[in-house]
């Protein structure tokens, strides 16, 4: 017997895989000199050299059904950085990663950047962070590798 609630109950508990936010195709691959993201879709890679990093922060996205905690790597004065998301694979690999890479990096920083939900909660992890006053003149944030 067809029982129309049948496909609503089973979209409810076996969701369908998500194009998009979730960047479950995302790959974080780190060397000694830094790391590279690759994405299934597309051929390029993207590199960051842990020599460039000027300021390490977190913060989060607001993905309106959950929220995706970030890291950030800025590069540059004019506030240039490449971030990953913790749905890349190899994220935590990063993690463990970073108090290596950069002397006195926060480590207790999760918390603060996770609550309260629906607030970017930026927080610098590492180095000097960005002025407010240019952060307040970069555009929206970029996403360089979304």
């Amino acid at each position: 017997m067809y029982n129309p609630f049948r496909k609503i109950i089973s979209s409810l508990f076996n969701p369908p895989k998500q194009d998009g936010p979730g960047w479950p195709d995302r790959v974080l691959k780190i060397d000694d000199t830094g790391f590279v993201v690759i994405d299934a879709k597309d051929p390029a890679e993207v590199r960051c050299d842990w020599v460039s990093v000027r300021e390490v922060f977190a913060y989060k996205i607001d993905l309106f059904s959950y929220d995706e905690i970030c890291l950030g790597f800025r590069v540059d004065d004019a506030g240039t950085s490449w971030w990953v998301g913790e749905s890349y694979t190899g994220y935590q690999a990063l993690l463990d990663e970073l108090p290596r890479r950069f002397q006195g990096i926060k480590t207790d920083w999760i918390r603060a950047v996770s609550v309260p939900a629906f607030v970017e909660n930026r927080m610098t992890l590492w180095g000097e962070a960005l002025p407010l006053v240019e952060l307040l003149k970069l555009k929206k944030r970029r996403w360089l590798f979304w």
